[in-house]
């Protein structure tokens, strides 16, 4: 009975180890000229997307407030300092109303709020009319790695009754982690939303899944999973490993799995590295394979570059392609580290 079994059990393998070769092998391949119709037509339609955001009065509205100077908002101005000398930021402490004054570029305290908010902060857009930003809650908690994350928010910006930006935050820390958080903004007729979930190995290690999409009109945008095994390094940084992430966006879909530990991760030779123990497929929703994606350092050129690898055997450096790939390598990232 017990070979019975065994036989059984692999005659069943054998089955689906076929069966799975079988449908990869009637994956449909895309030539390149069709690969690059969709991948046009997937920028055309996030670059839509990206820029009525970017114009909207929502998003000029909370860049106009993050570039006023000592904007007293959370995790960017500090009003609180514990016994460890940690800084941070208590909403009670900062708790008032305040208008911005242009001539002399300062935050001037006017009268309690008049509603349920415990902070209120006036200020102009470029047009000169008058906007209010207004926080009713909002908690935090250290680290493992010194840094203050946020437990609780709730904000709007708002202009006279219309409301511009919305933004709730809920998490729980545990060993010193986000143990689970949710993200929700509201802007410019789109909503953000973001799901984390943390499982704990021990108070070093974890696997962390993060759920993130975008809707607008209640018709999603864009979604998102990625999963990935997370430890603290020796230098007390976060390192992510065995990554998998499948992002979803009209009319292409993403596929990432890759073993590269960033731990061990080498300067010299991490676009080899990388390309060797990392998987990056592209499909297009209705299922035919696109090509895969590797990275490179063009000759003389110091940065990253993204290329798509056609099942011709010729590749493309999705820079040239597509804008918005262009935008997103060409943009400055400036290092922030809370208060």
């Amino acid at each position: 009975m017990g070979n019975g079994l065994y036989l059984t059990s692999t005659v069943f393998k054998l089955l689906v180890f076929t069966s799975l070769v079988f449908i990869s092998s009637c994956v449909r391949k895309a030539d390149k000229p069709e690969a690059q119709k969709y991948l046009r037509a997937f920028d055309a339609e996030l670059m839509q997307h990206s820029r009525r955001i970017a114009r909207s009065d929502g998003m000029q509205a909370l860049s106009r407030l993050l570039n006023l100077p000592s904007a007293p908002l959370p995790l960017i101005y500090s009003n609180t300092v514990d016994s460890s000398g940690n800084r941070g930021y208590s909403l009670e402490v900062a708790c008032g109303s305040f208008s911005f004054d242009e001539q002399n570029q300062l935050w001037v305290e006017n009268q309690a709020p008049q509603d349920s908010s415990k902070l209120q902060l006036m200020f102009q857009n470029t047009e000169g009319q008058w906007l209010c930003c207004r926080i009713y809650d909002y908690t935090e908690q250290p680290t493992a790695l010194g840094l203050m994350f946020p437990t609780r928010l709730n904000a709007t910006i708002m202009k006279q009754e219309h409301e511009l930006v919305k933004v709730k935050v809920k998490s729980d820390i545990a060993y010193g982690f986000p143990a689970s958080a949710t993200a929700e903004i509201t802007l410019a007729g789109y909503d953000f939303k973001m799901n984390l979930t943390t499982t704990f190995h021990n108070h070093k290690q974890a696997t962390l899944q993060t759920d993130a999409w975008i809707k607008r009109d209640r018709k999603e945008v864009v979604a998102a999973v990625m999963k990935s095994d997370v430890k603290i390094s020796e230098h007390n940084t976060l390192t992510y490993n065995e990554k998998h992430l499948r992002l979803e966006a009209f009319p292409l879909i993403m596929e990432l799995r890759s073993a590269y530990d960033f731990s061990q991760s080498s300067a010299n030779d991490f676009f080899n590295q990388w390309n060797r123990k990392s998987k990056v497929w592209l499909y297009s929703q209705d299922g035919v394979s696109l090509g895969e994606l590797i990275l490179k350092r063009p000759s003389g050129k110091d940065r990253l570059n993204i290329f798509i690898q056609y099942h011709d055997g010729t590749d493309e450096n999705l820079e040239d392609l597509m804008l918005l790939v262009k935008s997103v390598l060409n943009v400055k990232i400036v290092p922030y580290r809370p208060y």
